[in-house]
């Protein structure tokens, strides 16, 4: 956090989602290589270990698994699709009857 509030018993913390920053923890077996807090550009060198970090950016994981469901998702996806290239010839045959 950027900064951290107290008012009694009450604690707040105030992050900066412009610049985040993060805590970086190396460890090897027991022994702490880096223990440091990184932002966007910036570098940490540690004992054997130099950590240099990029630029962070807003992303979204989409994780699909393996369910029942997805079938029938895929099921209906393909009833729209079948349903959309099939409206045209019904409409062309209800016009043709008339």
């Amino acid at each position: 956090p950027e900064r951290e509030f107290e008012k009694g018993r009450l604690t707040a913390r105030e992050y900066n989602l412009l610049r985040p920053k993060y805590r970086v923890v190396a460890k090897r077996e027991d022994t702490v290589l880096l223990d440091t807090v990184v932002s966007d550009h910036s570098s940490a060198p540690g004992r054997g270990i130099f950590l240099k970090s990029e630029s962070s950016e807003k992303w979204v994981e989409v994780v699909f698994v393996r369910d029942a469901a997805v079938l029938l998702v895929y099921a209906g996806i393909v009833c729209i699709i079948f349903g959309v290239g099939f409206l045209p010839l019904e409409l062309y045959m209800k016009s043709k009857k008339s």
